[in-house]
């Protein structure tokens, strides 16, 4: 979007969710854990190319406020009061996105946190998690974030070549010098105890690049060891099967370098979770299978609308069209039981036969463990396909074997990671 775009948004009418019939779910399903993605603000200071909000085909937000208002905070937070009462949901965590969630007002960002606080956590545990640029972090926001306790995220994609590729302002000027300030600006936070939570950094994953020189500029340039490579959001319906091989060998150059490096400081998502369950063995697996059994993901937009997990927008639309309205009258599990959200919800749960058939099936979850549930979709199947990354999983868990073996794990034990021993 152009800044005139970003303008024109922030003025344009908006929608107001239409009052779907919602029928209470008659056995509504039961949370232990529930991760909302709260859409507080649905513009963005920068224009990143390959941005799935706004470039990825779904233009929803053209609809949607800018800025999340004080009504719908208050009906959200009702929502969610209802929500882990119905479910009986013992952990809440709520994750501000946007947009870039930074450009909602302050006072408006404080007031949020401490309503939602007040009316929650009498009932669960609830943690703030925000996913920025950085670019607009500065003495009030780190005091905010240390008043609100908010775990950070942060959007980095490499060195400054890699990064300003893609990550460009309205003006198509790279971003990282910014980036890299609002960073050391949290960075010195957190060394002064000014805030308590840690951070991290996501970086999608071009495959055209240097993975090596990736990781060694976060940890001994930036100074993170908290890493976090996102395959880009690819379906069977988009991606070029010849560009596969291209993300196998990042993925396994990450993981080539972070064996190199021997630290045990340096996490990297993928390798804790993929790498863990081939070293954890049986008890290590059923953890990961209750975990999914027990937690959800969903969104909700600024004006307030319900939708399945964000990153599926631009796959199925329609799970971000009910019209169903986060206020005290409906509750989440009222939401999954409409028919299509129903269906989804058992779809995307359901593997494809090739990966039940597979050797690497329950450490992999039909690719669930790298790159969620997305790559797994096609218009034509739904979500019943082996991932679009199926070669680089097999590359990688392949790696993971040899290496937790050259560790002293018996193979017995990786076995029972791998086939179902009873």
């Amino acid at each position: 979007m152009s800044s005139e775009a970003v303008i024109r948004h922030s003025e344009s009418p908006v929608r107001i969710v239409r009052r779907a019939r919602v029928v209470p779910a008659e056995q509504p399903r039961q949370f232990r854990r529930l991760d909302v993605f709260v859409k507080i603000s649905e513009t963005c200071n920068i224009a990143c190319t390959y941005c799935y909000y706004y470039e990825g085909g779904d233009d929803s937000h053209l609809n949607h406020p800018a800025y999340m208002s004080v009504e719908t905070i208050a009906n959200m937070a009702a929502f969610l009061e209802r929500s882990i009462k119905v479910s009986g949901v013992e952990e809440l965590v709520i994750n501000f996105h946007g947009g870039e969630p930074m450009m909602m007002q302050k006072w408006r960002f404080d007031e949020m946190c401490q309503t939602l606080r007040d009316r929650l956590q009498p009932l669960v545990n609830v943690s703030f998690g925000m996913q920025t640029n950085a670019m607009l972090i500065d003495e009030e926001w780190i005091a905010l974030i240390g008043r609100h306790d908010v775990s950070m995220g942060l959007s980095l994609d490499g060195p400054p070549e890699y990064h300003d590729e893609f990550r460009v302002d309205h003006k198509g000027r790279g971003t990282y010098e910014r980036t890299l300030k609002g960073i050391r600006l949290l960075q010195s936070a957190f060394a002064n105890g000014q805030i308590k939570q840690g951070f991290g950094l996501i970086c999608v994953v071009d495959e055209r690049r240097d993975a090596k020189r990736t990781l060694d500029h976060f940890v001994d340039v930036v100074g993170i060891k908290n890493v976090f490579f996102a395959l880009p959001m690819h379906s069977h319906d988009d991606l070029d099967p010849a560009r596969v091989p291209a993300f196998t060998k990042y993925l396994c150059d990450v993981f080539d370098a972070w064996v190199e490096r021997n630290d045990r400081e340096i996490r990297v998502r993928f390798i804790d979770h993929m790498l863990g369950l081939v070293m954890a063995g049986e008890k290590g697996l059923e953890i990961r299978e209750s975990s999914k059994r027990n937690s959800t993901m969903f969104t909700i937009a600024s004006n307030g609308e319900l939708g399945c997990q964000d990153e599926e927008r631009t796959l199925r639309p329609d799970l971000f069209a009910q019209g169903v309205a986060a206020n005290g009258e409906v509750s989440l599990a009222d939401f999954y039981a409409l028919p299509v959200v129903d269906e989804y919800l058992k779809d995307k749960d359901t593997l494809a036969p090739a990966c039940t058939k597979c050797t690497w099936q329950r450490v992999c979850d039909g690719g669930y463990e790298l790159s969620g549930n997305a790559q797994r979709f096609s218009r034509e199947a739904g979500f019943a396909n082996a991932s679009v990354y199926c070669q680089t999983i097999q590359a990688l868990l392949t790696k993971m074997v040899k290496f937790a073996m050259s560790k002293g794990v018996p193979f017995s034990q990786i076995e029972r990671s791998l086939v179902n021993v009873r």
